[in-house]
């Protein structure tokens, strides 16, 4: 479910970590902190790519941490 510029996942849904979350090189800011980093983290979508995020905030956005 998506309200504006935020993402609500469907009850029950989930992100499986290996196969929906990709790892690209690059220089990217983290969407969630603001941290500059080299390796970016995506989660695939329907609608697209949502990202990047560094290595912990992609665990705190997918519910890892």
């Amino acid at each position: 479910k998506r309200e504006g510029s935020r993402i609500f996942p469907r009850r029950g849904a989930f992100v499986r970590f290996e196969s929906e979350v990709v790892e690209k090189e690059g220089d990217f800011s983290c969407r969630r902190c603001g941290a500059e980093l080299s390796t970016g983290y995506f989660i695939r979508l329907e609608a697209g790519e949502l990202g990047p995020f560094g290595s912990s905030c992609i665990r705190k956005v997918t519910g890892r941490d």
